[in-house]
């Protein structure tokens, strides 16, 4: 995951319900080893090293080595690598050798697929189970991604 300071990543969005809407993420480096996803004003923080990606808040995003079968604790539950040689096409572009990673947790009943390409970072999330007080499911996938605009013409 390169997360580039001064990249914003856009993603379309789609419940189950049919609803649908856009997500941008920017990223923000303030020190060496952190990482800040601003998602709406909510921010998210990520340390970052050579061998793994983890939320300040306790649990893995990725960790090495990225092999399939490879297990770690997650956010909110066990993490698994179900892929390493995933292809998936997106608005943003067709990718290859792609990680595919599945949390899941029992309680509350969760489960989170992630595809995750070299280069780029986060290309895909599905999300199922209970949503806040509420089952059901979002995916949101990658439109595009690139330096924020610095100034317009």
């Amino acid at each position: 995951m390169p997360l580039p300071a001064g990249f914003v990543y856009q993603y379309d969005v789609e419940t189950d319900a049919g609803e649908t809407g856009r997500m941008m993420m920017q990223v923000s480096r303030p020190r060496d080893g952190l990482v800040e996803l601003d998602v709406a004003g909510k921010v998210q923080r990520l340390e970052v090293s050579p061998d793994a990606v983890s939320h300040v808040t306790g649990g893995f995003l990725l960790k090495a080595p990225l092999e399939l079968g490879a297990e770690w604790k997650g956010q909110f539950g066990m993490v698994r690598v179900a892929s390493v040689t995933r292809a998936i096409q997106t608005p943003a572009g067709a990718f290859q050798a792609c990680v595919e990673t599945v949390e899941e947790a029992a309680t509350p009943p969760k489960r989170a697929t992630s595809i995750y390409c070299l280069d780029v970072g986060l290309v895909r999330l599905h999300i199922e189970g209970e949503l806040g007080t509420e089952a059901g499911s979002v995916e949101t996938t990658l439109r595009s991604y690139g330096p924020r605009p610095t100034e317009f013409e």
